[in-house]
């Protein structure tokens, strides 16, 4: 398999002018911990929901991508059903 030298440096300027595409967040503000696998979507009015699996499943809520983000609850607040030692925190076993 041949590569060439312009092929080579045309497909890295392509990755770092598409990386040089996204924005920084910049760092996170108010409840920024307990972040574990985190998940991020952002509903139609703006505000960002981030879900992670640390807490029984935690969710915060923010204005901004960078926050300031707030915790509303977990949705286990119960624990799973599964009977194991982490059934509080799904990632214990």
């Amino acid at each position: 398999m041949k590569f060439s030298i312009s092929g080579l440096v045309s497909g890295a300027l392509l990755l770092a002018s598409s990386v040089a595409a996204y924005t920084n967040p910049l760092a996170c503000s108010g409840v920024c911990n307990n972040a574990h696998d985190p998940s991020v979507i952002r509903r139609s009015d703006g505000t960002y929901f981030r879900f992670s699996t640390g807490g029984g499943i935690a969710i915060h809520t923010a204005p901004a991508i960078s926050g300031p983000w707030t915790y509303k609850g977990q949705m286990l607040a119960s624990g799973s059903k599964i009977s194991n030692s982490g059934n509080k925190d799904l990632w214990v076993s």
